[in-house]
This record gives C-alpha cells, sequence and structure tokens, in this order.
C-alpha cells in the first residue's frame, strides 16, 4: 500500500555475516550474536532457559544475578536448581571463551529487538539466525555434526528472550517493579515484560552501536 513501511522502506536493509565459528555479526550495527543449536545440552541449546535472578544463600530477601551480589561467602542460588542468566553468560566467558571472546553480555532490549524482522514469522528473525536447526546440530559443526543457527519461536516460553534491561517501576505495575525485566517475545516480535524469575530462553550478545536508554 502506498505510504506504508512496505512501500518506503526506510533504512538500513538487514544485513548479517555468519563468522563460521558459532557468531553471527549484525553488519549495521556490529553487534556479535551468539547463534544458538540443537546439540545434546550444552550452552547454546535452543531449549535451555535460565530466570533473570536467584537469592542469595546468605540472605533470603537478597535478590542476585552473580554470587558477587551476595555479601560475605554467599552464593547466588536458583530455586530447582540451574543458574541464572548472568551466571550462564559468565560460563561463555570463561577461558577459552566462547568463539575466542571473552566479553559476551546480556544484550540490551533495544538491541534484542534490533534482529527482529517484521517481513518474516515464527520466528521474525534473518535466516542466519534460523537456518538447518534439526536435532543434533551445533553452532559451529564441532566433531562433524551440521552447522546451524536456531531461535525458539515456541516452547514453554513462547519463543520469550530475556534482556539484561530492567522494567521501571510505574503507576500500572504495583511495587517492586524491579522484579520484572524487558524481553523480547519472537513468536511475532513483540517486546515484553516478565518476571525476573521466569525462566526464558537467552541469547548472547557482544561489542555493538545499539545504545540504551534505559538506566
Amino acid at each position: 500500500m502506498a505510504g506504508d513501511d512496505g512501500d518506503i522502506r526506510a533504512g538500513a536493509p538487514l544485513r548479517y555475516r555468519d563468522n563460521g565459528d558459532g557468531t553471527v555479526t549484525d553488519e549495521n550495527t556490529n553487534l556479535m550474536w551468539e547463534k544458538k543449536d540443537q546439540a545434546g545440552g550444552g550452552l547454546h541449546n535452543w531449549d535451555n532457559t535460565y530466570p533473570w535472578q536467584g537469592t542469595c544463600s546468605n540472605s533470603s530477601t537478597t535478590v542476585c544475578g552473580t554470587d558477587a551480589d551476595c555479601s560475605g561467602d554467599g552464593t547466588c542460588n536458583v530455586s530447582g536448581g540451574g543458574m541464572t542468566i548472568f551466571q550462564w553468560v559468565a560460563q561463555l566467558n570463561t577461558s577459552p571463551c566462547f568463539a575466542r571472546y571473552c566479553d559476551w553480555r546480556i544484550p540490551n532490549v533495544k538491541e534484542l529487538q534490533s534482529i527482529v524482522d517484521y517481513e518474516t514469522y515464527l520466528p521474525p528473525v534473518d535466516a542466519a539466525f534460523n537456518n538447518y536447526c534439526t536435532s543434533g546440530c551445533t553452532v559451529d559443526s564441532a566433531k562433524h555434526t551440521r552447522e546451524c543457527s536456531c531461535t525458539e519461536s515456541a516452547g514453554p516460553s513462547k519463543g520469550y528472550y530475556w534482556s539484561g534491561s530492567t522494567y521501571a517501576p510505574s503507576p500500572i505495575v504495583p511495587p517492586p517493579g524491579s522484579m520484572l525485566a524487558w524481553g523480547v517475545l519472537f513468536g511475532d516480535g513483540d517486546v515484553l515484560s516478565a518476571g525476573k524469575t521466569d525462566h526464558d530462553y537467552v541469547r548472547a550478545v557482544r561489542c555493538g552501536s545499539v545504545k540504551s536508554d534505559i538506566r
């Protein structure tokens, strides 16, 4: 239709480069993204879900992302076991580090939304983030497996991926608003908030130039 986005097509077209090491680079923003796979277990499995926060072992009222948030000899624990998204990304940064980079982090919500392709659906992403996704495939074809890139759009979390951006309190969200964080639903591209103890998907990122105005 004349005047709609499909007619005008303003802005730069989406451009991605598969780096062959389990990562994809967005050539518009210079963000480097972790690929997800269907390998049995492992840090990159597309079915892995984590909460945003846990609770300190030495204080049931102190929430945490990592052990560093707990005083003394306290540890950051997740109810029922497992780890938070921040403990997960710390494992990517443990030597020798994922793809030999040791500065992986959780994306802010604007960075996460930047890889949504609203011209596609279930999932709304470029093929660089969703190709050859079959059982046993890996992000980098290690051990002669099929190389793939996966994006969950269904599953228990309906394709909801965490960002590192906290949801600020507002009149319609009773305190503490900080119990919520932003994420993107990779079923249809919606940006939504969720409770920080929910178990949802996550994708790591590094470098780049998409700035967040969320403090």
